[in-house]
């Protein structure tokens, strides 16, 4: 262990600075502003994700979604998502039997945009329709299914673990 003699070191005139109160205080404000700094470029880097970029217009038209989701309220049965192993089935109420539906069904990834995944509604005789798995990444994902048929507008939202 070494023992440092402060006052051998005076002599030798290689200690300059007396280490009182205000050279403490100096010490530890620059230090918490180099923590501050530190913490402000290690913030800068990291990447944020939007919902989506056009959050601000959608947010003024929300009334428009609500009305969307009381509508699919109204309906007999709710639409059912159904995952196997490589398809998820998207199955719709026999209100929709022998009308025309229109509509995005979108795989939204709330950890990555880039994941993000649309294809449009084009139901089989049986109001049926089959998405293959493999064109998504494995993760977490909110199938939110918008339609319209008979000029009313529909929503509908599943969490699906691919």
């Amino acid at each position: 262990m070494f023992i440092i003699n402060y006052s051998l070191l005076n002599e030798l005139n290689i200690v300059k600075i007396k280490f009182n109160w205000g050279t403490g205080i100096t010490i530890v404000i620059i230090l918490f502003l180099g923590t501050v700094f530190w913490r402000i470029y290690l913030a800068a880097g990291v990447k944020i994700d939007l919902v989506s970029d056009d959050y601000y217009p959608k947010e003024l038209k929300y009334q428009e979604q609500i009305d969307r989701v009381e509508n699919s309220n109204t309906l007999s049965a709710k639409v059912k998502v159904i995952h196997q192993s490589n398809v998820v089935n998207v199955l719709f109420p026999n209100d929709f039997e022998g009308k025309q539906v229109q509509g995005i069904l979108h795989f939204y990834c709330p950890s990555n945009f880039e994941r993000d995944f649309s294809e449009k509604i084009n139901l089989s005789d049986s109001l049926n329709q089959q998405i293959d798995v493999n064109k998504l990444d494995k993760g977490r994902f909110i199938l939110k299914i918008y339609w319209e048929s008979d000029s009313v507008t529909y929503y509908a939202e599943h969490e699906l673990m691919i």
